[in-house]
């Protein structure tokens, strides 16, 4: 099924028909509907994996669909949804660095040229 598909039809599908077709997804669109149906899906583990398919089909979210996200999906998901981010200030990496391990903090700021204090 393909993302147009998906987000058109979403709201007007029950749960069960949404996770069925959410498995058979062959693309996605904008990070900003994939955010959005992220945070309306009921279950975290449902959110999760919309956000494990789109990160695994390189879709890159912005800072701020990424703090959106803290919260609704697994902490685990923070650091690869950070680095999908394609511009990170330093502020916007302090805002969200303790969530990350020191290790994915200094990868980051490495990868965005953020100097850590």
């Amino acid at each position: 099924m393909n993302w147009e598909t998906y987000y058109d039809r979403f709201y007007d599908w029950e749960e069960s028909t949404r996770l069925r077709h959410l498995s058979a997804l062959t693309d996605f669109g904008p990070s900003s509907e994939v955010c959005e149906l992220a945070v309306d899906f009921p279950e975290r583990k449902h959110a999760d994996c919309l956000i494990r398919k789109a990160l695994a089909a390189k879709v890159s979210f912005t800072f701020e669909e990424v703090s959106e996200l803290n919260g609704i999906v697994d902490g685990s998901l923070m650091f690869p949804l950070m680095r999908s981010v394609r511009s990170i200030s330093p502020e916007e990496l302090d805002e969200l660095s303790h969530l990350l391990t020191e290790e994915e903090l200094r990868m980051l700021a490495e990868k965005h040229g953020v100097r850590l204090d």
